[in-house]
């Protein structure tokens, strides 16, 4: 069994100590894993599975195809989210008919599992939908100029876009978000020329891809200060939550993004373990520096302590309670170890939140400092 195999299995069945062995080894297909997951709601798997780089729009769009919210899947899926499939499930296990044939009618095919799905829980009318989908499909399916225009950007095909735009596609937004997620520089230059607008929500999936020449063309392209995208993480935190330290630099640039941006931006930054990203943030950005150092232990990043501790502008009393209160015995010991001594105001910190073992380290510590 592959490490991939090993770990959508660990997923399905809701194993997380396997999935993270799995990670560790090498497995990447995060995607599916994610989806197997969400499936058997297991959802501190996807958490973990969408801090080491899953779509986490992904599982979103799953309950909005749930719940039947086609506005909300639009506008997950022109954001990013791409697993159609893993949405369509959802639609069909609840029987969300209108839902599911959005989805179909966008590019999910996986009809037998969904049919079956709706069968199950008796959803006749949503089975019989998808069951005449898969039957026209299969005996022959003439793909319209929109889903001709969306799978040639996606696709990086140029000239396929010039023609499903002279024969009537209309979905120019949603197809220069696909390209600018693929990479696709030139397609998306095109799409743009021939009347696409949206540079936000494109700009947005590029930052996350990491494709810097089309984030540079975007930026370029976008006339107001943009500050969210879509109404959920900013650009700035999806660049920064992959470790895209240079497109982070290009959007700090830009001066769109305020320092409570930045921070979250930093957060991500940290969680993900991105050292590069965390130090451009917090030498560039607009965030104190003691901010930026209960950033990174409130998302448990030793190395990241470590590296603002050796920056020598840390006040390392402060950081010692934070890290105290905050439950990280490493973190305690390294301010220790770097110089912190406050070990009272420390163990009153661990003792208000029930860290017991770090009141107890910092109580042997301040005894052998009396003695």
């Amino acid at each position: 069994m592959t490490e991939n195999e090993k770990l959508i299995k660990a997923a399905a069945i809701g194993d997380l100590d396997a999935v993270k062995a799995a990670f560790t080894a090498g497995a990447d297909d995060l995607k599916a894993a994610n989806r197997a997951a969400g499936k058997g709601k297991h959802l501190e798997i996807n958490k973990f599975l969408e801090e080491k780089g899953a779509n986490a729009y992904d599982q979103l769009l799953a309950v909005m195809a749930s719940i039947g919210s086609i506005g909300m899947m639009e506008s997950l899926m022109e954001s990013g989210a791409d697993d159609l499939e893993w949405a369509l499930f959802e639609a069909a296990k609840n029987g969300r008919t209108r839902a599911a044939l959005y989805l179909i009618e966008n590019g999910a095919a996986n009809y037998d599992e969904c049919m079956e799905q709706a069968e199950k829980n008796n959803f006749p009318e949503t089975a019989s939908l998808i069951k005449d989908y898969r039957d026209k499909v299969r005996k022959t399916h003439k793909l319209t100029q929109s889903e001709k225009l969306l799978m040639a950007a996606k696709l990086g095909d140029t000239e396929g876009v010039i023609v499903a735009v002279h024969r009537g596609a209309i979905q120019l937004d949603r197809a220069l978000n696909r390209a600018a997620r693929s990479g696709r520089l030139g397609t998306a230059a095109v799409l743009i020329e021939k009347g696409a607008t949206d540079f936000e929500s494109a700009l947005g999936s590029a930052a996350e891809a990491g494709h810097e020449d089309i984030v540079q063309l975007l930026i370029e392209k976008t006339p107001k200060a943009v500050m969210v995208d879509s109404g959920m993480e900013t650009m700035l935190q999806r660049a920064a939550k992959r470790g895209h330290t240079q497109i982070v630099s290009r959007l700090l640039k830009t001066g769109w993004f305020m320092s409570y941006d930045q921070k979250q931006a930093l957060k991500s930054a940290a969680r993900g373990g991105h050292m590069e990203t965390v130090k451009l943030l917090m030498e560039r950005g607009n965030i104190s520096f003691y901010a930026a150092m209960e950033i990174s232990q409130e998302q448990g990043n030793l190395d990241a302590v470590r590296m603002m501790v050796e920056s020598g502008k840390c006040d390392m009393n402060e950081a010692l309670t934070t890290a105290a209160g905050g439950g990280s015995l490493e973190m305690v010991k390294l301010l220790v170890e770097k110089g912190a001594g406050n070990f009272d105001s420390g163990m009153k910190e661990a003792m208000k939140n029930k860290q017991e073992e770090i009141a107890d380290f910092l109580w042997k510590l301040r005894g052998e400092k009396e003695d």
